[in-house]
């Protein structure tokens, strides 16, 4: 079944009795995420470690999030953890607990702790100063944090806006994977693991560190594209259309892990997270005699994000299921300061506006408190 893709595989568990419970066993065993980090702690480890995500709503991205969603083989080169601001430092502690020492970068304090807090007064980040080689910005809004135990390397990216804006901000689409505490989520599943194709989507001319990026996927099969027909670009019904899309809508693959660490009433603040592609023209070949259609043109994509409700302090705006909902977070909120842009679906989710009732509760406790 390594070869399937996870859409095939659900379709025919649907066959039968015995494919279904041949494809659990297979999918319990694949997606063990505990398993999966074994090169980087024991089991036992790996669910303190999820434990620790779930209460500081950290996720992992990058090259593993890729390999343990498709189920590929390549080696991944680290284990990226992302969180926003000050809630990684426990993860830190956590990791230095296990044996894990931190390895700061010239240019930050020795001391963990002491980096964590000299990260958080800075606004910002010079382009360079940042180990990662996903994010697409001209000045980055992720810090990172190295730990290493023999070979091992795990690195801990704070980030200053919301976790899932900063994902949405990476060079390409391929590695916009997220893994929370018990769910894997895949942003462009059949792009990246049925037609093996990414959409580049830096901001301006791509950085050195970007194409090596780059070229890295293309090298491991993927096909980059940086431009689309405006028929596809214009399209509300495909991945990489100008639709609104949100974590958690009908084109994300969503992985339930195995051996839950949830607990009643927990939910997954990087879920209801938006955005959409914004296309400009950009390219216009010139006609030739043997072109069939010669005013035809090209569109450049450019990611275009709302922060949501994985970081409640840097709100811009919400993906709500009903109206009325939009009115009910409104009216909590209004004596905050947030600029809030509002905008609705009309999918109905008892879980979304749990979260949003929640955000919008402790908003208003801040505010009132003068925070």
């Amino acid at each position: 079944m390594s070869g399937v893709d996870d859409t095939d595989l659900i379709q025919f568990a649907g066959s039968c009795s015995q494919a279904r419970d041949a494809v659990q066993s297979y999918r319990d065993r694949v997606y063990d995420l505990c398993t999966a980090l074994q090169r980087y702690m024991t089991i036992e480890q790996a669910r303190q470690l999820r434990l620790r995500m779930r209460d500081n709503n950290a996720v992992i991205s990058g090259s593993f999030a890729l390999r343990f969603i498709g189920r590929y083989d390549f080696e991944e080169g680290d284990l990226d953890i992302y969180a926003f601001g000050g809630d990684i430092l426990p993860i830190g502690d956590f990791l230095a607990s296990i044996g894990y020492l931190f390895t700061p970068r010239a240019v930050q304090e020795p001391h963990f702790d002491s980096a964590v807090s000299r990260a958080c007064d800075d606004s910002i980040t010079p382009e360079g100063t940042v180990d990662s080689t996903e994010s697409s910005s001209d000045y980055t809004e992720v810090e990172t944090f190295t730990f290493m135990r023999g070979s091992a390397k795990i690195q801990l990216m704070m980030c200053r806006l919301g976790v899932a804006e900063t994902i949405l901000q990476f060079h390409s689409t391929v590695v916009m994977n997220m893994i929370t505490h018990d769910t894997a989520y895949s942003l462009y599943p059949r792009a990246t693991f049925v037609d093996k194709r990414t959409l580049k989507t830096c901001k301006g001319d791509t950085r050195e560190c970007e194409a090596v990026a780059l070229a890295k996927y293309e090298q491991r099969g993927w096909e980059v594209v940086d431009k689309m027909s405006p028929i596809d670009a214009l399209s509300h019904n495909t991945e990489f259309g100008k639709g609104f899309r949100y974590v958690g809508d009908e084109m994300t693959r969503i992985i339930k892990l195995n051996n839950p660490v949830s607990y009643p009433g927990s939910s997954d603040k990087i879920k209801y997270n938006s955005w959409t592609l914004k296309y400009s023209e950009a390219v216009r070949p010139r006609p030739t005699s043997n072109d069939p259609i010669p005013h035809w043109w090209f569109m450049k994509p450019q990611m275009e994000t709302w922060t949501g409700v994985d970081e409640e302090w840097n709100i811009d705006a919400f993906c709500f299921a009903y109206p009325h909902m939009a009115d009910r977070f409104t009216e909590s909120a209004s004596c905050s300061k947030m600029p809030i842009n509002l905008w609705t679906t009309t999918r109905a989710s008892t879980e979304l506006m749990a979260i949003c009732l929640d955000v919008a509760s402790r908003a208003s406790t801040r505010s009132a408190l003068g925070c």
